[in-house]
């Protein structure tokens, strides 16, 4: 068995960085378009949550649960695999960042079903809390959104149904 012999590399090619990497496989800025707000946020979110932890300096998962940052890594795990789940089904997603004059947010509106969207809240919290529905609920209201369509996605154990819409495990809104 031989080896395969190639060619030597000028130092101006060994240095050339890989032109099909770009920041877009890796990143995309400001997660979704932004219903009623004028303002568009800087977050950037991450295709790769694994790059994401790595460039937080989060290298287990006992790190991750104490980082101040928790929060907004499992709000980007969240979007990042809702982006993900209409790209692998060739979709194109109506995903949107919500912000009224009130100062009312929700981190995700899945407007994909234009007649029947979604309000999703993402909580890193283990523990469901009322509170969670605080803007759910007013947005909701505002939107004529059904209370079955106001989700407080989470890190807990359980799935149920409030007065004020559905607490889902994020295991479960993950298709695991």
């Amino acid at each position: 068995m031989g080896m395969l012999q190639l060619p030597p590399l000028s130092h101006e090619e060994a240095i050339q960085p890989e032109p099909d990497l770009t920041a877009d496989e890796f990143m995309f800025r400001g997660g979704y378009p932004h219903l009623y707000d004028a303002s568009t946020p800087n977050d950037i979110y991450f295709h790769d949550n694994g790059l994401l932890n790595y460039l937080l300096g989060i290298h287990s998962a006992e790190e991750l649960l104490n980082d101040p940052k928790r929060g907004d890594v499992f709000e980007n795990l969240i979007i990042s695999q809702t982006v993900k789940r209409y790209l692998n089904k060739n979709k194109d997603g109506e995903l949107y960042f919500y912000r009224d004059t009130n100062q009312s947010e929700i981190d995700l509106v899945d407007a994909t079903q234009r007649r029947s969207p979604t309000l999703i809240e993402i909580k890193s919290r283990m523990t469901p809390r009322p509170d969670f529905f605080r803007h759910l609920a007013t947005v909701g209201e505002e939107l004529g959104v059904p209370v079955d369509r106001r989700i407080v996605v989470y890190r807990g154990t359980e799935n149920f149904t409030g007065k004020n819409g559905r607490y889902v495990t994020a295991e479960r809104y993950l298709g695991r």
